[in-house]
């Protein structure tokens, strides 16, 4: 049993040295060593390679970043994420929609250079607030004549009667103005390659749209309608009170007159408080009628329908 137990011991110290000769010969345990090499490892690879090595290790793939502009929705909050896009993308085309300035003059589609040089100049800001313009003015391209070459319009700003101007150039390549007017939130619409313009100006459900020529710098008035909801809304038996439609409404020649010779005669919103009130119509020599012949009525010089110009969607 004595010798035994002293080849036992003999056996521990052997074990001991072998181990200690290690250390000092500067080897590591091989389970200290491989920990030693993960943690290297780990900081020296990127983030995106440590989450590969994890998903190469649990088979669970990682999960990557989103960023904003790849557009998507977080599953985990059901939050959407706002996807950065090109004002050339936000925008289906500058004919359909006004767009600031500067993103109208970055614009390379047709007919942009046309009227770089007009914007900014004196006869751009004539009619407007200038400092307001500045601040808050669109641009779009229209196709109000039966040409190739298309105008110009500018609207300044969406509230209730901000004005609008549509300009031309003619084949010299001077600019001129073809009418300004103040339109219902930035937006007024007229009949694509007719010259046409329906002018709707209105309050609490008085509403009257005159129907405008317009070509060459020169304006024709076409004819009047007036649609009437005020009042009463309900008769004395609760019904809905009807609407009064009124076509053919005549202008006097000095009212004529002075809308074919000033482009500006609507460009200021204060004249429907005026003696020249813009709703100031002589309704009861116009003939009144049904809401169809009211329509029909306005068919019969926009044609097939109208098109916006707008401010914005």
């Amino acid at each position: 049993m004595q010798n035994r137990n002293k080849t036992v011991y003999a056996v521990i110290l052997l074990v001991a040295a072998v181990t200690l000769g290690a250390c000092s010969n500067g080897s590591i345990p091989e389970q200290e060593k491989s920990q030693a090499t993960v943690q290297e490892t780990e900081e020296e690879l990127p983030v995106a390679d440590i989450e590969n090595e994890a998903k190469n290790e649990t088979g669970i793939e990682a999960t990557e970043e989103v960023s904003v502009d790849e557009a998507s929705v977080n599953e985990d909050t059901d939050e959407t994420v706002t996807e950065e896009v090109p004002w050339e993308e936000r925008y289906e085309d500058i004919l359909e929609v006004g767009v600031p300035v500067e993103e109208f003059l970055a614009s390379d589609l047709e007919g942009v250079e046309l009227y770089r040089d007009y914007i900014g100049s004196e006869d751009y800001y004539k009619g407007f607030a200038e400092d307001y313009l500045d601040a808050s003015a669109r641009c779009m391209l229209i196709y109000l004549d039966d040409d190739d070459i298309p105008e110009l319009a500018v609207i300044d700003g969406n509230y209730h009667v901000a004005p609008i101007k549509i300009v031309s150039i003619d084949d010299s390549g001077n600019y001129y103005c073809e009418i300004m007017c103040f339109g219902e939130f930035g937006a007024i619409k007229y009949a694509e390659r007719k010259g046409i313009i329906r002018l709707v100006y209105g309050n609490q459900g008085y509403f009257v749209s005159y129907y405008i020529r317009v070509a060459g710098g020169e304006r024709e008035f076409l004819g009047c309608a007036l649609s009437n909801g005020t009042g009463h809304p309900y008769d004395e038996d609760g019904n809905p009170a009807p609407m009064r439609y009124t076509i053919e409404i005549p202008m006097t020649d000095e009212k004529c007159r002075k809308i074919a010779e000033d482009p500006y005669y609507f460009a200021d919103g204060s004249k429907d408080y005026t003696d020249e009130s813009y709703t100031n119509v002589d309704v009861e020599a116009g003939k009144d009628v049904d809401e169809e012949a009211y329509m029909a009525y306005e068919e019969s010089f926009i044609g097939d329908g109208l098109t916006a110009i707008r401010y914005g969607r």
